[in-house]
Parts: structure tokens; C-alpha cells; sequence
């Protein structure tokens, strides 16, 4: 279980984790049952080694049958697919410095306390987590982490003042991944808030003014029903939740749809098309890119009339929390649940009826902020994709800090 180069800068070994470090060691805590400590589920971890959310809960209801931990180990994830993710963090401003949490962390302990920042770095590493996922145990879909495999798993060790430089060093590049992150975070809430007050007349653009009625989908739009009858369409698409209708063999990776294809649906170009049975999840989708596609017929195919909607603004609108929150209330209304959201329901649900130039003014508007937001998404990419190679020069001796 090793990734360390066969030479090593001077005054570097090979080690193991659990030469410097305890795994899983407990702890005895002596707090009374009313005493507040810290607990942690796996949601309340980040994909990138954060602690998201902190629970407080009392001391008694904790105590027994959980994983313990304090200020300054690492927690990693057991099982698949959060250990593949990088669930985990190292844990830090505890009440009253104990943590309690789901069995399904390891926890890794320092021996020298100035070493928990390095450690944490090394868990995760991708080699970390590379390895880790071909050492799993267990049925697929239960597969674990074993606790040997993080006690023997070997790193190059630098002497004592390189690994705190080392550490230093990337705590300033994560304090600047951390921050991008923030402001990212912080333009998503603000594009979010704008988009419900604009989308739903709650706030006009200067220039527009009136009343804002309420109408069925159905006088703005009409079902597309269209079979592959004779084979001529081949692309196949799937409609996903954050990137709407998707080739669905390049995104999967592997063929998920029918031989068959002579009873799919064929979605044309400037057609909406969403998944029947899955709408409440956001799986609504709009056909911009292809002459046509073709998508399962337990899809929903339709189309907008030109003279009174404008798509972009549509789609907006049909994409937002407020929609995907009428669709649940619709779909769990329905005689027929197992059924999905069927167009009949669909098209009885209301929109407003603002006129077509706000229509466009509106998607122009909220198309510009998703503009900044996909470009600092990028960055923040960037970021992350620097700072990754960095520590994986760093953490294997390819640069040396001076």
C-alpha cells in the first residue's frame, strides 16, 4: 500500500500512518449527561474535508453507541460512495473539545499534535483515496475502508519542519479555495432570492407595471407527442436534475436505454421535455442543441406558443424551487400517483402571465448573474485543480520548500 517514490529528498523516509498517528482510539470522557458536546452525521461533512454544520446535543443522548472523537482528529469516511467523495474533515472548536458521530467514520489521531494538519492532507490526497477504493471490503453497494488499510498506508515523511511548512503553505492556498467558495455561495443566494421575486412579479423591471394574472400551462403551450416510428432519430437523451436534457451516452458513460428505440419519444429542437415520474426532482429540460433527440416514453414532450412565451424565461421559471415545489404538491394530489406528474396535471398548473417583452427582460436579467456564476465556478475549479497539484508535489517531495 505505498506511493512513495523510490528516491526521497535527503532527510525524507517511507512511512506509515499509523507511525505517527492512533486510528480509532477513543476516549474516556468524563461530562455529565446534560453537558453539550458536538455531533456530526456524515451530511454534516463536506466533499472537501469541511465540517458544514455542527449539532449540539446533550452528552447522555450521545454517549453510548457512537464514534468518539476530539479537537484536532480526522475524521474519514467508512463507506463507499463517501469515502470516494473525500467525506471527512479535520475537527476543530468542539464543545467542550468532544465530538460524537455516525459509525461510519474512522478517526485518526495524531501522536504529535502539530502533525494533525499533515495528516489530514494526506487523507485527502487522490492517492489516498485512489488506493483506498481498491482496498475496499465488503458486497458492492456496502463496501468499507478498513482500519488497516489507513494505519498501513505509507507516505513519504518529511523532517518535523517540513511538514509544518508544508501545511502552512497549503492552509493559505485553502483559506483562498475557502473564500472563492464563500463569495460562489454568497452570488448563488443572491441569484436565487432574485430569481423568486422577478419570476413570480414579485419585483418588476423598470418599465414594466400592472397587474400580473395567473394562468393554466395549458393556454401557453401544447403536448408534443411524436413517436420513432421509422428509426430515424438515434440520439438518445436523458433529462438530469442541475443540467436539464443531457446526451444521455456521453454523460453516463454506458448505454442505459432499450435496444428499441421505435416507441421513444422524439423531442425536437425548441421542445421542453420532462421526466414523468421524477419532475419533483427538478428533471425538466429544454431541447436547444440537436435538430432532434429522442427521449423513454415515460418522458413528457411540449412545446410553447411563440406569439406568448418566451423559452428562455420559461424554462427559468419552470426550473425554479417555487415550480419544483408545485409539481410534489400536484404529483402527491393525484388519484393516480404511481402515474408520475401526467400532462393533464402539469398543464393545470399556473404561471404568470407577464407579457413578452418582460418575459425576455427577465431571462436576460437572470441569465447574466448564471453567466458570473458559471464563470466563478470555473475559477474556483481552477483553484482547487492548483492547489491539488501543488499538494501532490509537495506532499511527495517533487518540490521542496526552502
Amino acid at each position: 500500500m505505498s506511493i512513495v517514490p523510490e528516491v526521497l529528498p535527503a532527510g525524507w523516509r517511507k512511512a506509515k500512518l499509523g507511525e505517527i498517528a492512533e486510528l480509532n482510539p477513543g476516549r474516556s470522557v468524563k461530562l455529565s449527561d446534560n453537558d453539550s458536546v458536538t455531533f456530526l452525521a456524515m451530511p454534516d461533512v463536506s466533499e472537501e474535508g469541511r465540517v458544514v454544520n455542527k449539532q449540539s446535543r446533550p452528552f447522555g443522548s450521545v454517549r453510548n453507541g457512537f464514534t468518539t472523537f476530539q479537537d484536532g482528529d480526522v475524521l474519514v469516511a467508512k463507506i463507499t460512495p463517501c469515502f470516494e467523495n473525500g467525506k471527512g474533515a479535520l475537527v476543530e472548536d468542539l464543545e467542550n473539545g468532544v465530538g460524537f458521530g455516525s459509525t461510519e467514520f474512522h478517526v485518526v489521531r495524531a501522536l504529535d499534535p502539530e502533525d494533525q494538519a499533515f495528516i489530514w492532507l494526506h487523507t485527502t490526497s487522490r492517492n489516498f483515496r485512489a488506493l483506498g477504493e481498491r482496498m475496499m471490503t465488503g458486497s458492492a453497494g456496502h463496501k468499507r475502508v478498513p482500519a488497516d488499510f489507513i494505519s498501513g498506508y505509507e507516505i513519504p515523511l518529511p523532517p518535523s519542519d517540513q511538514r509544518h511548512r508544508i501545511t502552512e503553505l497549503l492552509g493559505t492556498w485553502d483559506e483562498a479555495v475557502q473564500l472563492q467558495a464563500k463569495l460562489l455561495d454568497d452570488l448563488r443566494t443572491r441569484q436565487k432570492a432574485l430569481s423568486h421575486r422577478l419570476l413570480l412579479g414579485q419585483v418588476r423591471l423598470p418599465g414594466f407595471e400592472g397587474i400580473i394574472k395567473e394562468v393554466p400551462i395549458s393556454s401557453l403551450t401544447s403536448e408534443v407527442v411524436m413517436r420513432n416510428r421509422d428509426d430515424s432519430v438515434s440520439l438518445v437523451l436523458s433529462c438530469t436534475k442541475y443540467d436539464g436534457l443531457v446526451d444521455s451516452l456521453t454523460y453516463f458513460g454506458r448505454k442505459i436505454y432499450s435496444d428499441d428505440l421505435s416507441t421513444y419519444k422524439v423531442v425536437p429542437r425548441n421542445t421542453f421535455a420532462y421526466a414523468t415520474n421524477h419532475i419533483e426532482e427538478g428533471s425538466i429540460g429544454y431541447q436547444r442543441d440537436y435538430d432532434a433527440g429522442l427521449v423513454s416514453p415515460m418522458y413528457t414532450v411540449f412545446r410553447t406558443n411563440p406569439n406568448k412565451v418566451n423559452d428562455e424565461y420559461f424554462y427559468l421559471l419552470l426550473k425554479s424551487e417555487e415550480y419544483i415545489g408545485r409539481y410534489k404538491r400536484n404529483m402527491s394530489g393525484s388519484v393516480d400517483r404511481r402515474g408520475g406528474l401526467r400532462w393533464a396535471d402539469f398543464a393545470s398548473i399556473k404561471v404568470p402571465a407577464f407579457s413578452l417583452p418582460e418575459q425576455q427582460a427577465i431571462a436576460e436579467v437572470l441569465n447574466t448573474g448564471l453567466a458570473e456564476i458559471r464563470l466563478r465556478e470555473a475559477e474556483l475549479a481552477d483553484l482547487r485543480e492548483q492547489k491539488r497539484g501543488l499538494m501532490q508535489q509537495l506532499l511527495t517531495g517533487q518540490k521542496l520548500l526552502r
